[in-house]
């Protein structure tokens, strides 16, 4: 697990006895906090979202979605699922500047 990763989190919601909500998200902890604490900062993937200024434009296997940068979540690493891929420096670096100008006074 490292900053970059794109991983299959399921967030403990159980919409139903069989299902449970299952989504990809993508991995913004610095390396260092990820070798020494449980919890990971994620920032959500929408499938098929419009892309807006601080919603930048992500491509996982064939799939268009957009990063939900202001929605970040911080999740325990035992809502992580299964490593999906990782996202190339160009659409890390633009969720990094959102989140960024997200937090700037």
């Amino acid at each position: 697990m490292k900053r970059g990763d794109i991983w299959l989190v399921n967030d403990g919601v159980a919409l139903s006895e069989d299902v449970r909500a299952e989504r990809l998200c993508l991995i913004v902890s610095p390396d260092v906090l990820l070798e020494r604490l449980d919890t990971v900062l994620a920032v959500p993937v929408l499938r098929g979202g419009r892309p807006v200024s601080f919603r930048p434009v992500i491509t996982i296997k064939e799939i268009d979605g957009v990063l939900v940068c202001d929605q970040l979540q911080a999740l325990s690493k035992s809502h992580f699922v299964r490593r999906q891929g990782a996202a190339d420096r160009k659409t890390l670096a633009a969720a990094l500047a959102v989140l960024r100008e997200l937090f700037a006074d």
